[in-house]
C-alpha cells in the first residue's frame, strides 16, 4: 500500500501583509460596533462564506443582509471585542487567524446565545487586498 502525504509550508509574510491580515478582525469589530451592515460585509470576498449564529452565509450580498437582520433585531446595540490567538500564512496569498470574541450586551438588553465563541479565519489576497473568504464561530464552553 502506498501512502501519500502532503504539506504545505509555512512562509514569512512581508510585514505590510501580516499587519494587513491582523487588523481583518479589527475591521469586522468595528462594522459589527457601528451596526454597518455593508462595512461588515465588504471585508468578505465576493464568494466569501460565514458560519455565525447558526446561519451559514454565502457571498457578500448574503452576509449583507444577515447583518442587516441581526443588527435590526435581537443583537441590535450588542457589540462585540476580539483577542488575537494565532496568525499563520500558507503561501502569500493565503492565510489563517484563530481569535476568541466576546459578546457584550447592550445596557438592559436580554441575555444573548453566547458570551464567548472561538473563531477561524481564512483571508486571502485579492485585487482589493486582504480579504476574509471563510468565517466560522463557535460558542465557548465554560470550563
Amino acid at each position: 500500500m502506498t501512502t501519500t502525504t502532503t504539506t504545505t509550508a509555512r512562509v514569512t509574510p512581508s510585514a505590510g501583509d501580516q499587519a494587513a491580515v491582523a487588523f481583518i478582525p479589527s475591521r469586522v469589530v468595528a462594522a459589527w460596533n457601528a451596526q454597518n451592515p455593508d462595512a461588515f460585509a465588504n471585508v468578505f470576498s465576493d464568494g466569501g462564506t460565514m458560519i455565525l449564529l447558526g446561519e451559514i452565509c454565502r457571498g457578500r450580498e448574503e452576509i449583507r443582509a444577515f447583518a442587516s437582520a441581526v443588527f435590526a433585531g435581537r443583537y441590535r446595540g450588542a457589540r462585540v471585542s476580539a483577542r488575537p490567538i494565532s496568525v499563520q500564512f500558507f503561501g502569500p496569498h493565503v492565510g489563517t487567524l484563530i481569535s476568541e470574541w466576546s459578546l457584550l450586551r447592550p445596557a438592559g438588553g436580554e441575555a444573548l446565545d453566547a458570551d464567548t465563541w472561538q473563531v477561524s479565519w481564512v483571508v486571502v489576497r485579492s485585487d482589493r487586498g486582504w480579504e476574509l473568504a471563510a468565517y466560522q464561530s463557535s460558542p465557548r464552553e465554560p470550563r
